[in-house]
């Protein structure tokens, strides 16, 4: 939170920003898992956590093509028709959040 930063919009200097327990705070007692949220994102993450469609792919699909749609508006309705978009949903064991981590490493080595 020293940075200033929201670490899901990526807003610097967001006024407001909270820590945000990843587990909640019930299941972090000691504050372990934190992250910085602006008030915006801090809801949003609070609402989305409580609605059973976020254990669905396709309803995250969905949820992607109307936020892009209503942003996007008529803007360039001449050129594009849809929005396709792929949501993977993998719950990961410790060691395969190891392995992703460690092949994450490798990628961002040049």
């Amino acid at each position: 939170m020293a940075t200033g930063i929201c670490q899901l919009c990526g807003r610097r200097d967001a006024k407001g920003l909270s820590a945000h327990h990843l587990i909640g705070k019930d299941n972090d007692p000691t504050d372990q898992l934190l992250i910085a949220l602006c008030p915006g994102c801090h809801r949003l993450v609070g609402v989305l956590a409580g609605r059973a469609f976020v254990e669905s792919t396709s309803a995250w699909e969905t949820l992607i093509h109307l936020v892009l749609l209503r942003r996007k508006g008529n803007e360039d309705a001449d050129r594009f028709a849809a929005v396709h978009s792929d949501v993977d949903i993998k719950w990961l064991t410790t060691e395969e959040l190891e392995t992703w981590r460690e092949f994450e490493g490798e990628a961002a080595t040049p």
